[in-house]
């Protein structure tokens, strides 16, 4: 078979030979002649000419292997299809959903906005004044309240005439920590209470300090 050489531009010699590879394709065993002029065996198509392309629908039978060009696969089709799910789906955004008509299993843990509360709630607890009490306080740091975890207050008053300081649970420092002067006053509330022991010194020897303790 003679040659045929073409000239003209690049747009229509891809079109010449697009329109060449749809007649090699369509008829390779109706046209022998073409398939030996193009190096082939009767029946056999080369498409890997990448400069080519191919118009219209071409039909394969049988299973055939493809390499992925895109990730992930984007197929689409012109009407709903039919499917079965293999392995696990990854779905992506969902802007609209009407309903969900089969059972969903909700997993994790789910909190009320706001939270329902029926009966008497009580913000304050009733406490039990004990005995009232006092202390003899010296030029030494030594305890004049015993630690109790039942304590949840307590009044302390200075009727002396000398300086009182008092801590809780450390050496008593003259001067330092809760310092009362003559007739001072220091009250434990329900927010700087401390179940501790409660240790207090002096300026001056046999100091009293009056003392009231408040339990639960």
């Amino acid at each position: 078979m003679d040659a045929i050489v073409i000239r003209g531009s690049r747009r229509v010699l891809r079109s010449i030979a697009a329109v060449a590879l749809s007649v090699l394709l369509a008829c390779p065993v109706a046209c022998p002649a073409v398939a030996q002029a193009q190096g082939l065996p009767a029946g056999a198509v080369d498409i890997t000419d990448k400069a080519a392309r191919l118009l219209g629908k071409v039909t394969f039978d049988g299973s055939q292997s493809v390499t992925q060009g895109t990730s992930p696969w984007v197929i689409s089709f012109g009407t709903p299809q039919a499917v079965t799910q293999s392995g696990t789906w990854n779905i992506g955004t969902v802007s609209t959903l009407t309903s969900i008509t089969n059972a969903v299993a909700v997993t994790g843990t789910f909190w009320q906005a706001t939270q329902p509360v029926s009966g008497t709630v009580a913000t304050k607890t009733s406490l039990t004044i004990q005995a009232p009490t006092s202390a003899t306080v010296g030029v030494a740091s030594s305890q004049v309240l015993a630690s109790n975890t039942s304590r949840r207050g307590g009044v302390f008053v200075n009727t002396s005439s000398n300086t009182i300081s008092c801590t809780g649970g450390n050496t008593a420092v003259l001067n330092a920590g809760i310092t009362l002067a003559p007739w001072g006053v220091w009250t434990m509330n329900e927010y700087s209470f401390s179940t501790s022991a409660v240790n207090c010194i002096a300026s001056g020897a046999s100091s009293n300090l009056a003392i009231q303790e408040i339990v639960q």
